[in-house]
């Protein structure tokens, strides 16, 4: 019963309703990572100190997982590919 009511009944929803449901989920999962942004700071902060203080280089940097050129590339591939239709390839072609 647990595994059908936790586990294959709420997937089984969101495969049938998955507009629905990610409307339904964005909202309160926005809130939750607005609210936890402090304590991701403060721990990423205490990590890198930790780190420093053993002898390691660990400066936080974000970087890009793609550039534009990579991006382009992987979305003329899936056009190609028929993972993206036209519209779709418009739209991401659209951002750049």
């Amino acid at each position: 019963t647990l595994l059908l009511l936790g586990e294959i009944g709420p997937k089984t929803i969101a495969v049938k309703f998955p507009r629905v449901i990610a409307r339904a989920v964005s909202y309160p999962l926005n809130i939750f990572h607005i609210a936890i942004t402090p304590i991701r700071w403060v721990i990423m902060i205490v990590s890198v100190g930790f780190t420093k203080l053993f002898g390691a280089d660990a400066e936080y940097k974000q970087h890009d997982s793609f550039s534009t050129e990579e991006l382009k590339i992987l979305v003329g591939i899936g056009n190609e590919e028929g993972v993206l239709n036209e519209v779709e390839n418009r739209l991401v072609n659209s951002f750049y």
